[in-house]
């Protein structure tokens, strides 16, 4: 194994975490969903987790020719990965806090996981500047589908209270992601 299979054994564990919490979640939901109804906004949410978890995973497969084990790469996936599982792990409430619907659960805690939403574009975009500078700032449609939307979108989100903002948000984001996985 050389250091990229490494660096992509430890990205693959995180990330398979994240996709492992939030079908558990989803799991859980159904099973329960008698007692706490399933809602738009948080089944959108882990549509983008579980998304971006993929997206992730293979553009990281992509850059493999030019990926080495070093601190600064475990720390990026790191800071990639980890909001993935929180998000995962806190978007659905526990089988017995009592919530009438998912979305209530999730409208309560939409501060944090839209905060840890924004941690891996960040992340993503830091690690951009500092290996390549401005280069890949070139296409603005990439750009604003990659980072300005991510970022706005989740800032704006922390404010909103009303599902249908909730809804659009995670909508658009859910879209661009799953454009970008399929861009050239």
């Amino acid at each position: 194994m050389d250091g990229f299979d490494f660096l992509f054994s430890l990205y693959s564990l995180l990330l398979g975490l994240a996709v492992a919490h939030a079908m558990t979640g989803f799991a859980d939901s159904w099973v329960d969903r008698t007692r706490t109804a399933l809602g738009a906004s948080t089944i959108l949410l882990g549509l983008l987790i579980l998304l971006r978890a993929a997206g992730q995973w293979t553009s990281f497969w992509d850059g493999r020719g030019g990926l080495a084990m070093d601190p600064w790469k475990v720390l990026v996936c790191l800071g990639m990965a980890l909001p993935y599982i929180f998000i995962a792990r806190v978007m659905f409430p526990r089988t017995d806090a009592g919530y009438a619907s998912i979305d209530d659960y999730y409208l309560e805690n939409r501060r944090a996981l839209m905060t840890a939403l924004l941690i891996p574009t960040c992340v993503s975009f830091a690690s951009n500047i500092a290996l390549s500078g401005s280069a890949f700032l070139q296409e603005p449609l990439f750009i604003a589908m990659k980072y300005v939307l991510p970022l706005a979108i989740p800032l704006a989100l922390i404010f909103a209270g009303r599902q249908r903002w909730h809804r659009a948000g995670l909508g658009v984001l859910t879209a661009c992601t799953l454009a970008l996985m399929f861009w050239a």
